[in-house]
Order: structure tokens, then sequence, then C-alpha cells
């Protein structure tokens, strides 16, 4: 071997290894920070998992990102595609629930200028997409689906969407007509604010006139802050020779108080009444709306689960149903 060869390996062996081998080990965390490391990831994770079990969409994870400082009290674009594809699970299960005999599907999709439930508004007096769908598993029994966007309504602890599930059963009697179900308010994203109600109801049909009696009542549950009932009378009038409906409806709602917060989400200053009359233009599956609703709760001071549509107003909307 020549001598510089030589002298080269005896320096080579003296230096120490530079190679990046080296430099990543040298780096290289201990193994148990590792191990730290990694459980605190999956810590993390299980914590985020547990605030939101419905992913987001990137751009929208975080309490301090950008665009929710952007957005906030508005709503973001793309939501109502959003609603959509968070329903679609639920309007899935509607489709095929019913056995080979269900004698029918039916649905619809409305755009409406505010959507108001009860004469308060559910979307802080913003335009609003719902959209639903009902099986009929028996001639007596169905079970449908109502997604709707809330535009991060203040009522509802800032929740973009509502997806109500619901199960009824109606039977005619000859002149009345009877029935009842339960229904579920889901809030995605905000799971202590979900609730249930029941429903029971009769009817009659007398000419062109169809009246109606309701009770609506969700018993005792922290979402809520207590129980809620409501009483209401409605009538539907079809105009003989148009295509026009008029309708009219006036409720009251009362209950318990156990959380004066959380019951302000359906009766912002307690017992109140509400009232609606509204005129429909049908002509095949497309209906046109105008409806007037009010309630006679007086100005309501600025709190959690509060805002201020709860006065009168005038909705327009527009469905098509299949």
């Amino acid at each position: 071997m020549p001598l510089g060869s030589q002298c080269r390996g005896r320096a080579a062996r003296g230096r120490p290894r530079e190679d990046g081998r080296q430099r990543q080990a040298h780096h290289r965390p201990a193994s148990g920070q590792l191990q730290d490391g990694r459980q605190a990831c999956r810590d993390r994770s299980r914590r985020a998992l547990r605030r939101d079990p419905w992913p987001c969409p990137p751009g929208r994870r975080g309490r301090s990102s950008r665009a929710d400082r952007r957005y906030r009290g508005r709503a973001r674009p793309g939501d109502e595609l959003i609603l959509l594809r968070r329903a679609f699970p639920f309007f899935a299960l509607a489709a095929f629930a019913a056995p080979a005999a269900a004698s029918g599907i039916s649905g619809g999709v409305e755009v409406a200028s505010d959507y108001r439930v009860r004469g308060l508004s559910w979307s802080d007096g913003r335009p609003a997409v719902t959209a639903n769908a009902r099986v009929s598993l028996t001639d007596a029994i169905d079970l449908g689906v109502t997604a709707a966007s809330l535009r991060g309504s203040a009522r509802h602890g800032g929740a973009d969407a509502l997806i109500r599930p619901s199960l009824r059963y109606f039977r005619n009697a000859g002149a009345v007509q009877f029935g009842g179900g339960v229904t579920g308010y889901l809030f995605p994203g905000h799971s202590g604010l979900r609730y249930v109600e029941g429903q029971a109801l009769v009817g009659t049909l007398i000419g062109p006139a169809q009246f109606w009696l309701s009770a609506d009542y969700a018993p005792r549950q922290d979402a809520i802050g207590g129980d809620n009932l409501r009483i209401a009378a409605q009538a539907d009038v079809a105009v003989p020779m148009t295509p026009f409906t008029v309708s009219g409806s006036i409720g009251r709602s009362s209950g318990s108080v156990r959380d004066a917060v959380y019951a302000r989400r359906l009766r912002p200053e307690g017992s109140y009444w509400d009232w609606r009359l509204g005129v429909d233009h049908v002509t095949g599956p497309l209906r046109l709306g105008i409806a007037y609703t009010g309630t006679d709760i007086g100005k309501t001071p600025p709190g959690r689960f509060v805002d201020r549509d709860t006065g009168h107003r005038v909705t327009v909307s527009a469905g098509l149903s299949f």
C-alpha cells in the first residue's frame, strides 16, 4: 500500500465519524422522551375528538384559526355543502330502513329567508337551507329526517347545523285523524345541546279546511334547562279553484326551569305565545310561500343562548318536493 494511503487511513481512524448516520444519531431523542412525545400526541387527539366528534374541513380546526376569526358570527362559504355532507348518513338510513313492503319515499328541499321555529329564529335571522326525507314503514308508521343550516345560531351555542330524526304514527278514524311521534334535535359538534321531544295531535277535515290540535312535550333535560310544553292550534284552508293555501297557527310554550341559562334556548323570557299566518302557492312539486310570524316576547337582554330574532318577521320561502 502506498505511504500516502496508509497516512490517510490512520488520520481517518483518528477522527470522529462525521457522516449523516452519526449526526442523525447524535440528535435522536432518548427512548423515554420519544415515548412521552407519542403519548402526548395521542392525548391531544383524544381531547380534540371529545370536543368535536364531527370532522371539520381544512382551515376550520381550532378556536383561534384565522378562518374562525374572520367568519365569527357569520356563515362561512360552503356551510350548506358541509351540512348536506354531514346529513348524508341520516338520509341514507331513512332511505334504506324501509322493508320491501314500504308504501313510498318522499322528501324535499327548501330555501327560506329565515329559519323560524315557534316564532323564534334558529338561523340568527339569516337565510337557511333545509332538506328532508321520509320513508313509510307501514300504512301508519313513517321514519324521517330533516337537516337545516343554522348559520352559527347563538340560540344553539353557535351550531352551524341541525339534524332532526323523527318517528311518527298516524291513523284515520272516520272524519278524525290522530297521531303521535318522537323527534330528536341533534347539533353536530355540540353534543351537550341535543334533546328529544314527543308529540301528540288530533285533527279533522271540514270541506276545504283542515284543523289540528297538538301538544309537544320535551321532558326534563339539561340541554334545555328543564322541561318544555307547547300547546298549539292550526288551520289550513285550500282556496277553491286556485293553487293557493292559507294557513294559520297559534301556540303557547311553558315549562319548569332548573337552569335559567339553558331554558332560554326554547323560552327566552319564560312562557310565551307565538303565532303565524302564511300563504302558499303550489304548482306541481314547486311551492312558493310568504309568512308572518310573531311572539309576545319583549326586549331580551343579551346573554348566552340569546339573540334578537324573537319578534315579528315576514319571511319568504321556495321549496321543491319529490
